[in-house]
């Protein structure tokens, strides 16, 4: 895992500076799949920031490429290997839902193009045994890349929470940006913890039981268990939050969740049920 393409500093005056970028590929097997955040046109020219040249997807090789549709605006599924536990179709079926649901639960249909790519890693050198799982993903220009062990240990469900809550970021710390990053965790982090929850029923991926049962086991439980449960946000900071260990790192995800499941319980009680958290969340973005 590396960058790919190497770009002179000087092209962009600052941050916010949007330049014209050419690509042009060639030579590549005719069998190949080449994909990238961009599309995947053998020639390429778009306006981009550094910002946004820097993290784009690039990848080729014996990949399958899936497309769909939103309101007219191209999703792309790019994967490769045999995966044991699932087929490209029920993991293409869970994108598109997903990018569906979200999109219409902002009511934000502005991606132009959007590229998803999951591949295969072997868990090496940690893998002790074929139910070894590592898996992950992270939100990148006009993409997101994820990946997973490909082995009878990585299951739907956690594929299933890694595409609802890593797509969730394109809105809940992206489009809405932490001020204070480590220190407003508990938002960008613990709000999209709820509603990979709420949406995951909302979309019907898990029932009203195994939403209570997920909320209890991974959230209210470990939290109210957790030394550090009374530490305030401010003591979340660069060096705690990563460098910590594993209590400060999980509790602005567990507190946040939960905080945002109060809210919404309170703002639907004292609305009689005419507004929600959905509500506050969507004018936030606005």
């Amino acid at each position: 895992i590396g960058h790919l393409l190497a770009a002179p500093s000087h092209y962009w005056d600052g941050p916010d500076d949007v330049e014209t970028v050419k690509l042009h590929w060639e030579k590549f097997p005719a069998n190949w799949t080449l994909q990238n955040s961009f599309g995947f046109d053998k020639d390429q020219t778009i306006r981009l920031s550094n910002g946004q040249f820097g993290t784009g997807i690039f990848v080729g090789g014996d990949f399958r490429r899936y497309k769909f549709d939103v309101k007219g605006s191209p999703v792309y599924f790019v994967t490769r290997g045999n995966w044991s536990s699932f087929s490209d179709d029920t993991l293409s079926q869970l994108l598109r839902k997903t990018v569906e649901g979200h999109r219409a639960f902002w009511n934000d249909f502005s991606d132009s193009i959007y590229t998803v790519t999951f591949l295969p890693v072997d868990g090496a050198p940690y893998a002790k045994n074929d139910y070894f799982v590592s898996s992950g993903g992270s939100g990148l220009t006009n993409s997101f890349m994820s990946y997973a062990t490909n082995n009878a240990g990585t299951q739907y469900n956690q594929v299933r929470y890694i595409y609802v809550h890593e797509l969730m970021h394109r809105w809940i710390g992206t489009k809405i940006e932490n001020a204070k990053e480590e220190k407003q965790y508990w938002f960008s982090e613990g709000f999209t913890e709820y509603y990979t929850l709420k949406n995951s029923l909302r979309y019907g991926f898990i029932s009203a039981e195994e939403f209570i049962r997920e909320l209890n086991d991974n959230f209210t439980t470990p939290h109210y268990a957790s030394p550090k449960r009374l530490m305030p946000n401010d003591s979340l900071s660069y060096q705690t939050f990563w460098n910590g260990g594993k209590e400060w790192e999980k509790l602005p995800y567990r507190r946040g969740c939960l905080y945002a499941f109060y809210l919404d319980n309170m703002i639907r009680m004292n609305s009689q049920g005419s507004k929600s958290l959905d509500d506050f969340m969507r004018q936030l973005l606005k």
